[in-house]
């Protein structure tokens, strides 16, 4: 149904740890400036020759900043990337080349993969340390505390879709940024195929469900969700549906969603929900 292209969303790493090495956040620090002095150098105003060597050197460096564990490579790889999308988007009011912008677009979907893994893989104290330290971390960049809360958002998700006996996939980089979608889930028992669009919203956004919802998104933002959902499902057997999430963290704290007795059930509700409809559409 789908190709090798969409990696499989796994709940635990290959080695599970309780705590990080005590340098983490320090060469996470270190990881992001990377980033962005790469993105300076070698990709704008305009790409350099030796991007490619440049961009395959760091990526080895964040490797071994990630002490051999695969939890803490998940995380700097995320930081390599995030850096570089961040100091490409932050020029963007520079009449970038559109290719060059594309590529901040780029940067930041893949980051955001390994930053859904980070937040699967991540002992609960280190997830919530990276919110309180998100300043000190990455202080130049407003995004920051917003690209973790997305990630974590899409993570909690993630995990219950898998929980409820779907399998769940992450999209290419360019289902991504061109038709929005977050995360493909299939569940070949209920034929129940979906894609899906995640928000996290704070506590002045929620919806009437709650710390749950579906999302209230702009008129052209859903067309063109739901327009990138039907040029995905052109290449793909099968009926794969849109579901537009908000997953809020009001009275949840920050890293802490995936544990949340609030959160979890709703997204189970709206689930099984969206199936009863689909059975009914159906018959």
């Amino acid at each position: 149904m789908l190709s090798e292209k969409h990696q499989l969303v796994k709940l635990r790493p290959p080695t599970p740890i309780n705590q990080m090495p005590s340098c983490f956040f320090d060469n996470l620090k270190y990881v992001i400036a990377n980033g962005h002095e790469l993105a300076k150098n070698f990709i704008f105003p305009e790409p350099h020759p030796n991007f490619q060597p440049a961009m395959t050197k760091e990526i080895e460096k964040a490797r071994l900043f990630g002490c051999g564990l695969a939890v803490a490579q998940e995380v700097m790889f995320f930081g390599l990337l995030h850096g570089c999308s961040d100091a490409i988007l932050q020029n963007r009011d520079r009449e970038l080349d559109y290719d060059i912008l594309d590529l901040g677009f780029q940067f930041a979907a893949l980051s955001e993969k390994h930053l859904i893994k980070s937040f699967l893989w991540l002992p609960l104290t280190v997830r919530q340390e990276l919110y309180r330290k998100a300043e000190a971390i990455n202080e130049k960049t407003y995004p920051w505390r917003r690209r973790l809360a997305g990630g974590e958002a899409v993570a909690v998700v993630a995990r219950v879709l898998t929980e409820m006996g779907y399998q769940v996939f992450f999209p290419t980089a360019k289902e991504d940024t061109e038709n929005k979608i977050d995360l493909i889930a299939a569940h070949q028992a209920k034929s129940h195929f979906l894609c899906l669009q995640i928000k996290a919203k704070g506590s002045s956004y929620q919806t009437q469900e709650g710390s749950v919802g579906i999302q209230a998104a702009s008129r052209r933002y859903v067309l063109q969700f739901y327009t990138g959902v039907s040029y995905f499902n052109l290449d793909h057997q099968g009926h794969f549906a849109p579901l537009m999430l908000n997953v809020g963290f009001k009275e949840v704290p920050l890293g802490k969603m995936q544990e949340s007795t609030i959160i979890r059930p709703s997204i189970q509700n709206i689930i099984q929900k969206h199936w009863q409809q689909s059975k009914t559409e159906v018959a």
